[in-house]
C-alpha cells in the first residue's frame, strides 16, 4: 500500500513539474514571439524593416536598397511601388509565421487549432 502511495504522489509530481515547464516556456514564447502589426508598421515606416524585425537581414537589405532604386527609376509609376511593398508585406507575414514556428519548436511547445464545426479547439502538447 505504501508503495501504491508512493508511486501516486511521484506521479503526481512529474505531471505538476511538466506543467510548470510547460507555463514557463509558454511564456518565454509569448514574450519573444514576433507581432504582425509591428512587422507591418516597420516595412510601413523603414522599406525592408519588416524583415529586419524578423531577423532577416539579407532579404531586408535587399529590399531597402531595391526599394530605393526603384524609387528613384520610376518614381512616377506609382503603381510598381504599390505592388513593391506589397510584395514586401507578403513577406513580412511569411517571415514572422516562420520566426514563431521557430520559436515554438526550440521551446518544444506544440499548439494546434482544430476547427470542428463548433468553433476551434485550442491544444497544447507537453
Amino acid at each position: 500500500m505504501r508503495w501504491l502511495i508512493l508511486l501516486v504522489v511521484i506521479l503526481f509530481l512529474s505531471n505538476l513539474l511538466s506543467a510548470q515547464d510547460f507555463a514557463k516556456n509558454f511564456n518565454l514564447y509569448e514574450l519573444g514571439k514576433k507581432d504582425m502589426a509591428v512587422g507591418y508598421l516597420w516595412s510601413s515606416i523603414i522599406p525592408g524593416g519588416g524583415l529586419f524585425y524578423c531577423e532577416r537581414f539579407g532579404p531586408g537589405l535587399s529590399l531597402l536598397g531595391g526599394e530605393i532604386a526603384f524609387y528613384f527609376l520610376a518614381s512616377k509609376h506609382y503603381v510598381f511601388l504599390v505592388l513593391v511593398k506589397l510584395f514586401e508585406f507578403y513577406l513580412v507575414t511569411e517571415a514572422i509565421d516562420d520566426y514563431n514556428e521557430d520559436l515554438r519548436k526550440r521551446l518544444n511547445l506544440a499548439i494546434d487549432f482544430k476547427n470542428n464545426y463548433q468553433g476551434l479547439k485550442l491544444s497544447y502538447t507537453f
